[in-house]
């Protein structure tokens, strides 16, 4: 009978299989802590589990190739601005509506209503625009996440050695995707949600 522990990612490489990237090594600050996270308190876990997801999920930004990332971030940075924009748009637009018909201005009315539907149409462009760079931001952001770690859960016989630790590791390849999804779809839309709501504040107390 065979060695099952004799199994890595070493025979897939003499396979002309191309070896995985190799992990970075955390900061001092990060990886001082050799105990297992079981003996350390909820607090320590939690600050260690943040730095070394912080610390690796950034790299997306700043390892060689990111110009996806940045390009993706801008463009979205950029449709935010143009949609607050449009919403700024559409208020001067009410301003002048209400005045016409106080005015009962008619030709001016019905040019306003034309105007309508312009700003309408370039709002929902702009909105479905939003939509796309940050879902592709968001997707972009997983995958590159998803194959770090799945390299680094397969590099050393890590996923057998799993087999041989106690405690609750039931489908890791489910959990991992599952919190890869959530740690990268959340950020996004919090910076993106809290970003637009603030320049609109900005922007309608400055009209104010």
């Amino acid at each position: 009978m065979s060695d099952t522990s004799d199994v890595r990612p070493d025979n897939a490489r003499e396979a002309g299989a191309p070896p995985p990237e190799e992990p970075p090594e955390l900061p001092e600050k990060i990886a001082e802590s050799e105990e297992p996270l079981a003996e350390l308190s909820e607090s320590e876990r939690r600050r260690l589990l943040l730095g070394r997801f912080v610390y690796t999920a950034r790299r997306f930004w700043t390892e060689k190739g990111s110009a996806r990332a940045w390009l993706l971030t801008a463009g979205l940075l950029a449709i935010i601005l143009a949609v607050v924009g449009a919403a700024y748009a559409m208020n001067v637009w009410n301003r002048a509506m209400f005045d016409a018909l106080e005015r009962r201005d008619a030709p001016v009315v019905g040019q306003l209503a034309l105007v309508y539907v312009a700003i309408l149409a370039v709002s929902v462009a702009f909105s479905i625009v939003q939509v796309y760079l940050r879902t592709a931001l968001q997707r972009s952001w997983r995958k590159w996440l998803t194959t770090r770690l799945i390299a680094r859960w397969l590099d050393n016989g890590r996923y057998y050695q799993l087999n041989l630790v106690t405690g609750d590791h039931k489908n890791p390849e489910a959990r991992m995707s599952d919190d890869v999804r959530i740690a990268t779809e959340a950020p996004v839309d919090f910076a993106s949600g809290v970003l637009q709501a603030f320049l609109s504040a900005v922007t309608f107390i400055v009209v104010l």
